[in-house]
């Protein structure tokens, strides 16, 4: 049995993650060694500045990993809305990653395999975009 199915685009959007992140640290990084550079007093607004700078990119942090939710939630468990991570179906609560997708190889159900990339890459995407 061949399968029609391609993790390309897939791996795209795994590389584009990649890339906004290492640059999105890069910045927060540089937002670091901004914060250990003696500001003089009377440039105030840099500090207040920077300040503002380094709390929207602790509140990309935080909220980064939302962009990993798929509404719908996993087939049969929609409890679970984490597209990366969840508890696997048959070993409790050690994790599985991509869990909608290897759950779809596990039935060897391949429509469905390629409905859960989709929706995977969707999510990356989503969170490249946030990060940006």
């Amino acid at each position: 049995m061949t399968s029609s199915i391609s993790f390309k685009p897939l791996d795209r959007a795994t590389m584009e993650l990649q890339k906004a992140a290492i640059e999105f640290d890069a910045y927060t990084t540089s937002l670091a060694d901004e914060v250990g550079k003696d500001i003089p007093w009377w440039k105030w607004w840099k500090k207040v500045k920077l300040y503002y700078q380094i709390r929207r990119a602790n509140a990309k942090y935080k909220l980064l990993d939302r962009q990993f939710l798929y509404p719908g939630g996993l087939d049969s468990r929609p409890w679970f809305k984490h597209v990366v991570f969840a508890p696997g179906r048959w070993t409790g609560y050690a994790g599985a990653t991509y869990p909608g997708l290897m759950e779809s190889f596990e039935d060897k159900n391949m429509t469905n395999a390629q409905r859960w990339s989709d929706i995977i890459e969707a999510r990356l995407k989503a969170a490249t975009e946030f990060l940006k």
